[in-house]
């Protein structure tokens, strides 16, 4: 058998030497191939077949063959883009696309949609989840598109709520979209200290709070309520809630801590080490002069303590720090 030409020469629907049913045939070709792939190989041997055939009545079977073959790849088509039958979920009516992927979990009382995009027209709030973001529809209708690594949300009426995966919440209303990658979904970073100016990394513990040490415990609110007290045992509270903090890396809160610590204690038995924390939490935030003030304190209170040359060392990083911004360092204090 000879091979497939997949370039024959005859039966182009634009060749006026054709008959009128040899174009009628390359026009039905020339239309299945636009509305799905034809192999060229395919539309070759078709075409040979066709040549073969006797003029009348089997050139029109195959013309007729060509058609239905069009139709068919019509068919398919139009069934491949018709979206799925409208569902319902928590009184809301749902309309997932056809490749859409979801579960419904009634027991949480929320859709979860893992691919795909999906309408949803709600009279009351209804939840849906995607691996980005979790959507509260409040009422209205909005269009969900939970794609390989990003979500989009769509608004066509009403009013939705978005969490993206750090928590914050973002509220949209008619007409708006939202991307899971959009910045305000995003978690707040606080700056890193400069490089100039690195921590002076202590190595300092909280002390133990047997009260606030259990499992179970929410330690942050503990330590707060222990703190109220008063002797030891809050100066022990209060520190400890301090480095708490820091740990988190939520330095305004440690720094809050420690600036309490100084004014309620200013001679308790955690005084070095509250400024030593005051002075890095300090940097961290970026606030190099009052950082190196708090240098110029410690030195000025505890000056024999062991951790004085790291303090020293730390006040010369913050002094380049501040001249590479352009702002005037205090002067060092007279030896």
């Amino acid at each position: 058998m000879s091979p497939i030409d997949p370039n024959p020469p005859r039966l182009r629907s634009g060749d006026a030497a054709l008959s009128a049913e040899e174009r009628a045939v390359g026009a039905l070709l020339d239309e299945a191939s636009r509305i799905a792939p034809w192999p060229p190989a395919q539309q070759s041997l078709f075409l040979r077949r066709f040549d073969a055939a006797p003029p009348t009545p089997r050139r029109w079977a195959w013309a007729a063959l060509a058609a239905g073959v069009v139709g068919i790849l019509a068919a398919g088509a139009w069934l491949r883009a018709r979206p799925s039958p409208a569902l319902t979920f928590e009184s809301a009516q749902l309309s997932p696309a056809a490749d859409a992927r979801y579960r419904l979990d009634a027991a949480a009382h929320v859709l979860i949609l893992d691919r795909g995009q999906l309408e949803v027209r709600a009279a009351a709030p209804v939840q849906i989840q995607t691996p980005q973001l979790r959507v509260t529809v409040a009422h209205g209708r909005v269009r969900v598109d939970a794609l390989t690594d990003v979500t989009q949300i769509i608004v066509l009426q009403g009013r939705v709520r978005v969490i993206g995966r750090a928590g914050h919440a973002v509220s949209l209303t008619a007409g708006e979209r939202l991307r899971s990658d959009d910045p305000r979904l995003a978690a707040p970073t606080e700056p890193a200290a400069p490089a100039a100016a690195p921590p002076l990394d202590v190595g300092t513990r909280a002390p133990p709070i047997r009260a606030c040490d259990g499992a179970g415990v929410d330690r942050a609110a503990c330590l707060a309520d222990e703190a109220r007290g008063a002797g030891l045992a809050a100066q022990n509270a209060l520190f400890a809630l301090a480095l708490h903090a820091r740990d988190q890396r939520r330095w305004a809160d440690a720094l809050s801590a420690c600036r309490a610590a100084q004014q309620r204690f200013p001679d308790g038995v955690f005084a070095p080490e509250v400024s030593l924390e005051a002075i890095d939490m300090l940097t961290a935030l970026h606030r190099e002069a009052e950082a190196l003030d708090e240098t110029q304190h410690f030195l000025a209170a505890f000056g024999d303590d062991a951790r004085a040359s790291k303090v020293k060392a730390a006040q010369a990083g913050l002094r380049r720090a501040l001249q590479a911004h352009g702002a005037a360092a205090p002067p060092s204090p007279e030896p």
